[in-house]
């Protein structure tokens, strides 16, 4: 949570972060080792990590690497309000809070952006055709329980045939719930697939979309189940293109 006492003297206090501090806990800050005393040790930072935020610099690696000693130590990883430019996939293992953080597509043609095992909120991504090739974000195979919450994703140049979906569930998903989540300019922007069981999508945005704005497959095979899709909010579809005849008939 944003710090919010009085009289700390810090000039931008919305840069400090706490994640769930116990009711009554005394924090001080100390001005000498810029460091604060008794704080919960529960959230680690991407700069700590290495990580930019300028758009510009590859900051992959310095995620991955916040993410996985969070994995390791239980705990989450917190981004700042900034830009962090994504030159290969990026794999979430650990609660991730974005702080309506942006993160950006760069560099060669891949399928995927971010593949996730766990919880994603309040998070920017965005990607073009030529750098994203299937999907933006993977739901993990044998992933549970993971909850993707404000989250924006936004495609830009995905036209007729160039197959860049949103999100995508893989083999043995169970209980995923999207929520609160905007969608724009995916060819699919949503697509429940294989055999995930208990998918709850709900208060979602579409817009722009081409060929579906949600997609629950299924076969003989592999065929989702307990899907629950509630009070989302699906605008018109991009416009296909428009084959004009020289000479029309009468």
């Amino acid at each position: 949570m944003p710090f919010t006492g009085q009289g700390t003297g810090i000039q931008n206090a919305n840069d400090v972060y706490f994640s769930n501090p116990s009711k009554g806990q005394t924090l001080s800050y100390n001005a000498t080792t810029a460091k604060w005393n008794n704080a919960p040790t529960s959230v680690i930072n991407v700069r700590d990590y290495g990580a930019k935020g300028d758009g510009v610099t590859d900051d992959t690696a310095a995620l991955q690497a916040a993410i996985a000693a969070a994995t390791i130590t239980g705990c989450e990883v917190w981004l700042h309000t900034a830009t962090y430019a994504l030159g290969s996939l990026l794999t979430v293992t650990a609660p991730l809070f974005g702080n309506n953080a942006k993160l950006v597509a760069i560099s060669t043609s891949r399928p995927k952006m971010i593949t996730a095992s766990a919880s994603i909120r309040d998070l920017q991504l965005q990607a073009t055709a030529a750098t994203i090739t299937s999907y933006m974000l993977e739901v993990a195979p044998n992933s549970s329980n993971v909850r993707l919450e404000r989250l924006r994703l936004t495609c830009d140049g995905a036209a007729e045939g160039d197959r860049v979906q949103g999100i995508e569930t893989r083999d043995n998903v169970k209980d995923i719930t999207i929520r609160d989540c905007e969608f724009d300019g995916q060819t699919v922007a949503l697509r429940v697939n294989r055999s995930t069981v208990g998918a709850s999508v709900e208060d979602c945005v579409f817009r722009n979309w081409e060929d579906m704005a949600i997609y629950v497959y299924g076969t003989d095979t592999y065929h989702a189940e307990n899907v629950r899709i509630l009070g989302n909010h699906i605008l018109p579809h991009r416009t296909r293109l428009v084959v004009s005849l020289i000479n029309p008939p009468p």
